[in-house]
């Protein structure tokens, strides 16, 4: 080919090159190279940034195979082609190196410009940014703290300082640990040992330091492991809240809340709290223990879980919701409940609704009395009191049969005899001896008698000598009787007792002595009365067979006994005192104990 040939081939597909690569360059520089300024790729997103990058890189690569396009064209051969001296070819080949040199120098200065300007600016961010941080890590009202990884402060706020009452100064360059409470350090190591392990990202820890003035400090902290480019640890930043009030605060709750149980669980009645579904929310140790269960064991459960009677879980879930529905309290006067053991106990209760958590009364509040004892004492006492009613009718019964069968027959022999001496014939003197003797003798009879029965109604001895004096002299005439030999002995200084206690007390030696003659089967017996520390103490022993040893159950469980025994009790609980009865095969020991605080007079 002819060097023109050559010169307008090359120039064509020069053009043909030139015109593309500036249609591309066109097309992407009005598409995808648009004006970026520094907010529009702070605000872009990674994705959009990447596809920038990416489309820049190619509009680089474009225009530089553009620049090589012209390389090639203006070839070897078309420079000698083209020229024919030396020098013009050597010009030639220079001006091509030359441009050549030249727009890659101008592409890769472009491209060392943007990336100066991005790292000056990525720099200027940076300062920024630190300058901000440590705005914020100073004027913070929280406290904040680098510390190194082997537990140095590096860096402390003034909000911390201010906390701990040390200086910056102070804080930087010792370890944590040497002002941390040590009870705290296991914990608060072992947190940080799972931050370096990477089994959780977030420290958080609850701690104590120890105040500059030596008071301690609560602190919760929440801090992270700052980690370089390569992942390795540098050092943790924590942020350190003050909350002692609040811990204060806390622990004196939790000391409340401590007082509050202790309390509930002294008091011997039921205390209880449910929620609408029924379950306990509270309850106290009495409570829990009739259904046989512990407090934590009940809480969060329902009589119905607990209950031995279905009926009676029944009963107190519709009690409970009657108070719920009518946001009254309700007054319970006696309801039944079987506890674990299957005892039976009966309780006043009062329930009243109360909000728990919540705004709506949807709960119940119960205090439950146990009036088993009550109960069972006033059925005891109906009991007695019939009793006593019928030995009444019996005393009086065998009171007029004793007068009808006795005195009053003896009575009517002395009107036979005085009427006999009205008719008698007085001139016979033996005659009216023999029935005046005999009516001195049923006069002297029936007074006796009389005597007898107002003596065991009341004794006049308790009048006149006191107490031991009617014991001693009740003794020696039952000994009379009977043949029982009964020793008395009394404390010297005993003294006279209130009147009401003198009669309690020898009433239940008549029938601690009636009960040996009729049951004991004994031939002695002793009869003490002692005033040890302010009481007054009365023992009856016999040396008999003693009581067997069901109806002495019977006896202690109050079931079945007779009347003398539940009067001996019921006079003794009117004066504040008990009753004591032991029995075994060797004999029985009844005691009286009356408390006598006074001295007597």
């Amino acid at each position: 080919m002819t060097p023109t040939e050559i010169f307008i081939q090359d120039t064509l597909l020069l053009l043909s090159l030139a015109a593309t690569g500036a249609l591309v360059v066109f097309s992407f520089t009005r598409r995808i190279w648009p004006a970026r300024t520094s907010s529009e790729w702070e605000k872009a997103s990674p994705r959009e940034r990447r596809r920038w990058a990416r489309n820049r890189g190619l509009i680089v690569g474009t225009l530089y195979f553009v620049a090589g396009g012209f390389w090639i064209l203006f070839s070897d051969q078309f420079v000698v082609e083209m020229f024919e001296s030396d020098q013009l070819k050597l010009l030639a080949n220079t001006l091509k190196g030359t441009g050549f040199v030249a727009v890659t120098a101008v592409l890769l200065g472009w491209l060392a410009m943007r990336s100066l300007r991005e790292v000056v600016t990525t720099e200027a961010k940076l300062r920024v940014s630190e300058e901000q941080f440590r705005r914020v890590f100073e004027h913070s009202a929280t406290g904040m703290i680098l510390i190194s990884l082997d537990g140095k402060f590096q860096a402390v706020n003034q909000a911390f300082c201010h906390t701990l009452g040390y200086t910056a100064a102070e804080l930087v360059g010792i370890r944590f640990a040497d002002i941390t409470h040590p009870d705290d350090l296991p914990a608060c190591n072992r947190e940080i040992q799972e931050l370096l392990a990477g089994q959780h990202e977030v420290l958080h820890v609850e701690k104590r330091f120890r105040h500059k003035s030596g008071r301690l400090v609560w602190t919760s902290e929440t801090g992270s492991l700052i980690r370089d480019d390569q992942g390795q640890p540098q050092f943790f930043v924590i942020q350190a809240e003050d909350i002692t009030e609040r811990r204060t605060a806390q622990e004196a709750l939790r000391q409340s809340e401590q007082r509050l149980r202790q309390i509930i669980d002294l008091v011997p009645f039921y205390i209880f709290a449910k929620d609408r579904e029924g379950r306990f929310v509270l309850v106290n140790q009495t409570g829990a223990q009739a259904y046989g269960a512990s407090v934590a064991e009940l809480t969060g459960k329902t009589d119905a879980d607990f209950a031995r009677d279905p009926e009676e879980a029944r009963r107190f879930r519709e009690d409970d919701l009657a108070v719920i529905r009518s946001g009254q309290r309700k007054e319970i006067p006696e309801e039944k409940i079987t506890a674990a053991d299957g005892t039976v106990h009966y309780l006043t209760t009062v329930k009243i609704p109360y909000a728990y958590a919540s705004a709506a009364k949807d709960h119940i509040l119960g205090v439950a009395v146990d009036i088993t004892e009550q109960k069972r004492a006033e059925t005891a006492l109906r009991e007695l009191s019939a009793r006593l009613l019928q030995a009444q009718d019996e005393e009086r019964r065998r009171i007029a049969r004793e007068l009808h069968d006795t005195t009053a027959q003896e009575l009517a022999a002395l009107n036979m005899n005085l009427a006999r001496l009205r008719r008698a014939d007085l001139g016979s003197r033996d005659k009216f001896d023999t029935i005046l003797q005999e009516s001195i003798a049923l006069a002297e009879k029936s007074a006796q008698k009389v005597r007898t029965l107002s003596y065991l109604l009341h004794p006049p001895e308790l009048d006149t000598l006191g107490l031991p004096g009617a014991i001693r002299e009740y003794a020696a005439g039952l000994a009379r009787r009977s043949g029982v030999r009964v020793d008395v002995t009394t404390a010297p200084d005993l003294g006279r007792l209130p009147r009401e206690m003198e009669i309690a007390l020898f009433r239940i030696v008549q029938e601690g002595l009636g009960n040996i003659l009729r049951h004991a089967a004994s031939e002695t017996a002793q009869i003490q009365l002692r005033r040890p520390d302010h009481r007054i103490v009365l023992e009856i022993q016999d040396q008999g067979r003693g009581i067997p040893a069901e109806t002495l159950a019977k006896i202690q469980q109050r079931r079945g006994t007779g009347v003398g025994l539940a009067g001996m009790r019921e006079r003794l609980h009117q004066l504040g005192g008990h009753f004591e009865l032991q029995s075994s095969p060797a004999g029985t020991t009844i005691r009286a104990t009356v408390p006598f605080p006074v001295k007597p007079a």
